[in-house]
């Protein structure tokens, strides 16, 4: 009985440490733009525990007959997460151009982000996070849906 009891306690505190058994949840955010010379499509999966986002993966596709339009959105996106990973850490991505399609693919993991030096560096964060400064599911959607984009 004794050692039942300890079990049951343990399995208690662990769910306490973990969440109290938050639900592992997938939101998927798309958008697709058009201009007059690039196409833009975009998905954005939020992987998360309860309200708290874990991950965010995204990729990004630009479609462009114009060459100089494809290298300005390559320049700009390995500048945009290289500072971001070297500033705030967290930040792995990959931008490639094949042909007349740059391919724009990162992954964000929220807990190696320092997200106490983010918000510092932007208040606005403020808005999208918790208390305990993790970005909530509700902050993400409403940042992709600003953009433009439908979450699911």
């Amino acid at each position: 009985m004794k050692k039942m009891l300890s079990v049951l306690l343990l399995c208690v505190c662990i769910g306490v440490v973990s969440g109290c058994g938050a639900k592992k949840r997938t939101i998927e955010c798309t958008v697709t733009q058009n201009l007059s010379n690039y196409k833009l499509n975009a998905t954005y999966k939020i992987y998360a525990t309860g309200d708290v986002v874990d991950k965010v993966e995204t990729i990004e596709v630009v479609d462009s007959s114009s060459n100089a339009v494809l290298k300005e959105f390559e320049s700009t996106l390995n500048t945009q997460y290289g500072n971001n990973d070297k500033r705030y850490g967290g930040y792995d991505y990959k931008v490639t151009i094949d042909g007349s399609k740059l391919e724009s693919k990162v992954t964000i993991d929220y807990s190696k982000v320092d997200m106490e030096k983010m918000i510092s560096d932007n208040s606005a964060m403020k808005s999208f996070v918790n208390k305990k400064n993790r970005i909530t599911v509700k902050g993400a959607t409403s940042l992709y849906e600003a953009m433009g984009a439908t979450c699911k």
